[in-house]
């Protein structure tokens, strides 16, 4: 569940303690369901070193996955595009 006014996050009712940028990046992606992100568009920083921008994302990411805990594995890599939040393993 998630709760954009109080930038919240829980899963079985249990905070998941994100920071802002893993609370917006988890936002983005539980509003676009079974839809791959780009990284760019995760971060949206406009930053315009892109290997910077990736690194940044993957490490949010990996540290999202370990907070969702046994339901990390919803956060899926889609390969030469970025992240998807989903059941789906198709687009």
């Amino acid at each position: 569940v998630m709760h954009p006014g109080r930038r919240e996050a829980l899963v079985d009712g249990r905070a998941l303690n994100l920071t802002p940028t893993e609370f917006d990046i988890l936002y983005k992606l539980a509003s676009n369901p079974d839809r791959a992100l780009g990284r760019r568009e995760l971060l949206d920083r406009g930053e315009k070193d892109e290997e910077g921008v990736d690194r940044t994302v993957d490490v949010h990411v990996l540290s999202i996955r370990r907070k969702l805990g046994d339901l990390g594995w919803l956060v899926s890599t889609v390969w030469g595009v970025g992240y998807r939040l989903g059941t789906s393993a198709s687009d």
